[in-house]
């Protein structure tokens, strides 16, 4: 969700009293088109709820290298 933010994190959520009003001031500054979409309250339950469900997971970088040749073509 943070990929292609306009600033750092911490500019975008300062002053937040809590883990629910910092997502909210990022989704309101950083996603608004969500809320065409979606109450905020209920995105701010669904992104509190991914990060419990992902508490044990490991951290990991994704990482995409486009290639200069096209795919091979498969042999029917």
């Amino acid at each position: 969700m943070l990929y292609g933010a306009s600033q750092p994190l911490a500019e975008i959520i300062a002053g937040a009293k809590s883990e629910a009003e910092a997502i909210r001031m990022y989704i309101e500054r950083e996603r608004p088109h969500l809320l065409a979409s979606y109450d905020l309250e209920t995105l701010v339950k669904m992104v509190q709820g991914a990060r419990e469900a992902k508490t044990d997971a490991k951290h990991g970088v994704e990482q995409f290298s486009p290639s200069d040749k096209p795919p091979a073509k498969r042999r029917s």
